[in-house]
């Protein structure tokens, strides 16, 4: 399958007779560059976690569910306002 891939490739080939020679005088001096050594005292790598100085805030930690008095209060003040009327849909505010 190669060879047949290879014999249509040559057949259409063009040579092509007027293209320029590649001129290495047009290329720039590569330009002097500073390499800075490894500092002296250890730095730590980047690629690792950092180590962290202070403590993490604790996190305290949501109650899992309201008890029904403060549902109960919170659900009649919202009965006041007109936001709740019962029939289990919301209000517009407008």
């Amino acid at each position: 399958m190669m060879a047949s891939q290879d014999t249509e490739d040559s057949a259409d080939a063009h040579p092509f007779d007027n293209l320029r020679k590649f001129d290495t005088a047009d290329i720039p001096e590569p330009i002097d560059s500073v390499v800075q050594q490894k500092l002296p005292e250890p730095s730590m790598q980047l690629s690792r976690p950092q180590y962290i100085s202070d403590l993490p805030i604790p996190e305290v930690p949501p109650p899992l569910s309201m008890s029904y008095k403060v549902f109960y209060v919170k659900f009649q003040e919202l009965e006041k306002a007109g936001m709740v009327d019962g029939t289990g849909e919301w209000q517009d505010p407008g």
